[in-house]
Formats: structure tokens, C-alpha cells, sequence
């Protein structure tokens, strides 16, 4: 029988030979101790500067002598105001207002008037209601009349029946 000579010795202990990979070669690889050489010295120079420059980093005191001066205060700041009292008005009626009398942070006394509501709709509502309200009479009206006719009948029911007729 013919051996293949790329078949490998029982005495072979490298298990790269075994496998037929890496080429045969024993020899480290150095491209990646090169690449990781060049990402970690850089990294590493960065950090020792950092870690140096905040102790070369000195303090320094002013002194002067005492003098009398003016005082300047300046105060700045960004926000929104807010009021200490904030008062929600509201009404008992509704409608479409007419005129505006007041504006946006006004100053307004007890009893001013503030706004004025257009009239015709609450006088349409106002002549709604008197209508309703004469109808109402009206029923009312008949009622009585019908509870009067209504009695007539009766004491002349009760007539008739002690009369036997």
C-alpha cells in the first residue's frame, strides 16, 4: 500500500501537524502582537498623561490689603415667574363675551368690571323662558277649569242618583 506522504506520523505530537493547519510552521505569529502593541502603547501614553497633568496643577492664593469700596451684586438667572397668588375667576352665566376690558396681569379693584357678555343670547333665552313659563300658566289655567267642570258633573251625578234617575 502507498502512503500519502501529507499523512502524519503516530509519533507526531504537534496537533497542528495532525491537522494539516497553520501551514507547518512553528513560528509565533508576531502581526498581532504588532497591531496590539500600536493600539495599546498609545492608549497607555494617553492615560499617564492625563493621571500627570492633574498633579502639576498648583494653587494660588491673592492677597490684597484692605480697602473700603462699593459692593456690586448682579444676579442672573433663567426661569419662569411664578405668583405667589394665583385667583381663577369664573362666572354663573355663559355666552359670547362682547368687550374686554381688562388685560394680562391688570390691576383691577372690587366691583370693576372686568368683561361684558353679548346680551342676545341671554335675552333670547330670557323670552324662551317667560314663553315657557305662560304655557305653563296656561295648562295650570285649564286644569283649574277642568277640576271645576269636573265637580259640576259630579254634584250633578250625585243629584240624579238620589233622585233616582
Amino acid at each position: 500500500m502507498n502512503q500519502l506522504s501529507s499523512q502524519p506520523n503516530a509519533n507526531d505530537d504537534n496537533i497542528e501537524n495532525v491537522l494539516n493547519i497553520g501551514g507547518g510552521s512553528n513560528k509565533p505569529n508576531f502581526k498581532k502582537y504588532i497591531v496590539l502593541a500600536g493600539i495599546a502603547l498609545p492608549l497607555l501614553v494617553i492615560i499617564i498623561y492625563l493621571w500627570q497633568s492633574g498633579k502639576n496643577e498648583k494653587i494660588q492664593y491673592v492677597t490684597s490689603p484692605l480697602k473700603k469700596g462699593d459692593l456690586t451684586v448682579r444676579v442672573i438667572a433663567t426661569g419662569t415667574i411664578e405668583p405667589v397668588n394665583v385667583v381663577e375667576l369664573g362666572t354663573e352665566v355663559s355666552g359670547t363675551v362682547k368687550n374686554v376690558y381688562v388685560d394680562y396681569n391688570d390691576h383691577v379693584k372690587k366691583g370693576q368690571v372686568l368683561a361684558e357678555l353679548d346680551p342676545d343670547q341671554l335675552t333670547a333665552t330670557v323670552t324662551k323662558s317667560r314663553a315657557a313659563l305662560e304655557v305653563a300658566q296656561a295648562h295650570v289655567q285649564d286644569a283649574e277649569a277642568t277640576v271645576v267642570e269636573s265637580r259640576l258633573k259630579y254634584n250633578r251625578c250625585k243629584r240624579l242618583a238620589r233622585q233616582n234617575l
